[in-house]
């Protein structure tokens, strides 16, 4: 034998031995319950096989077409997207956000903690609906506004029924009372009046009476 087996081991080897000591007693648990370290991992999805690929089947439907019909149905995060509160407190005016990356957008805002309006036409009315309701599932305002953005008129306008239509939605859900445009004319309104207009998130010709300037809307 070596002077070096019977002699006095060095400050490097009593620390590596003690290293070694540790790494095995912390991989201990894994191996006593006879898993390899990597299966206990997640184990993960290659993401070209997580959703429906192509070729697709020919269809077809008149302008402007509804995402509700198409066969697969496009996902726009409705299952999907995980939101972290990044736009608490904010809120969205979305054009197109019936379908597409609109409602992607409108969605993933809401999911952030975004209040949400969304511009579309009204013959998109169905597909906005569900935007709608994945919107205040998320405990946020969501509010439908249809209309042409074609129309310069309805553009100078959209952005104010917006905030008006956060602003009474606001105002109903804390019960401070809420009053609408009705025949030119500003009067109280009784739940009735409320849930006619306000029900399904819909403004549209007539705009919304509540004065958005009451509201502190970022």
């Amino acid at each position: 034998m070596s002077t070096r087996e019977h002699g006095p081991l060095s400050r490097r080897e009593i620390v590596g031995a003690g290293g070694a000591s540790l790494a095995a007693a912390a991989a201990g648990p894994a191996f006593a319950q006879g898993e390899a370290p990597s299966t206990q991992a997640t184990r993960l999805v290659d993401p070209q096989d997580k959703y429906p690929r192509p070729p697709f089947k020919r269809q077809s439907q008149p302008w402007p077409g509804l995402a509700s019909r198409m066969d697969p149905r496009p996902d726009h995060g409705e299952k999907t997207y995980r939101g972290s509160g990044r736009l608490a407190g904010r809120k969205a005016l979305v054009t197109g956000g019936d379908s597409g990356m609109g409602r992607a957008a409108a969605i993933a805002f809401a999911r952030e903690g975004a209040d949400v309006a969304i511009n579309h036409l009204p013959e998109e009315e169905p597909d906005a609906r569900e935007v709608i309701e994945v919107v205040r599932q998320e405990g946020r305002i969501g509010l439908s506004l249809p209309g042409d953005l074609r129309d310069e008129a309805f553009c100078k306008r959209l952005v104010d029924d917006a905030l008006r239509g956060a602003a009474q939605e606001e105002r109903r859900r804390s019960g401070k009372g809420v009053s609408l445009v009705l025949d030119d004319e500003s009067s109280t309104a009784t739940d009735e009046l409320v849930e006619a207009r306000l029900g399904a998130g819909q403004f549209g010709e007539g705009g919304v009476g509540a004065d958005a300037h009451d509201q502190d809307i970022p």
